[in-house]
């Protein structure tokens, strides 16, 4: 995905409107709605999707996309496997929203990273990591027993450390703090067991499930 404020070259001529379009540009795979589109499985070259919202991220997913707007609210599309997008709707596609899910309501984030079954997101100022997804098999969300189930969001223990980024692979995630240092690394990397976190890492802080890294 691309996101940028029209007038660009890649952007529909709005001069005679006067009017300052926002958008997002998306295309490939899009048989779950990942692209935001309903018009194919296929999206072969760059779309315009319109999002009036100044955004602070954007990321995409195996499955999903997932926007930051200036706020900090989170926005998302595609397949909501898990409820992992919204707890109103099914498991299927869901059209580019805000996400409704409980606990993450009026909480401001700055950047996120979605894998195939789990997401990452920080805190506005790089505070805490939340995450959650349909699946920890492999540990990859940091926190919560690593069973092939549904985890709700919670935040992963990093010791304080303020973040700058996250990272999801498929099945397993990094953290770089603000200092440069790669403080975490949890789930499944090329070798079974290689980055899973010890069960008896688990404690409960505030109704959060936290990891103790």
């Amino acid at each position: 995905m691309f996101s940028a404020t029209a007038p660009l070259n890649l952007a529909p001529d709005r001069s005679k409107s006067g009017v300052e379009e926002r958008f997002i540009l998306t295309w490939g795979a899009n048989a779950n709605r990942q692209c935001l589109s309903d018009d194919a499985r296929v999206v072969p070259t760059p779309k315009h999707v319109a999002f009036l919202r100044p955004l602070r991220s954007l990321t995409a997913g195996w499955e999903g996309s997932l926007l930051i707007d200036a706020d900090g609210s989170l926005w998302g599309g595609g397949s909501n496997r898990g409820q992992c997008l919204s707890e109103e709707l099914s498991d299927e596609h869901v059209p580019l929203s805000r996400l409704d899910i409980a606990e993450l309501d009026g909480v401001p984030f700055e950047a996120a990273d979605m894998g195939r079954d789990h997401i990452l997101a920080i805190l506005e100022g790089g505070r805490a990591v939340i995450s959650w997804g349909p699946s920890n098999e492999f540990g990859q969300i940091g926190h919560g027993l690593p069973y092939r189930s549904r985890v709700r969001p919670g935040v992963v223990h990093l010791g304080g450390v303020l973040v700058k980024q996250v990272a999801c692979g498929e099945h397993h995630s990094l953290v770089l703090t603000a200092h440069g240092e790669v403080r975490a690394c949890f789930g499944r990397m090329l070798e079974p067991d290689k980055c899973r976190i010890p069960p008896n890492k688990i404690k409960q802080v505030r109704g959060f499930v936290l990891m103790d890294l």
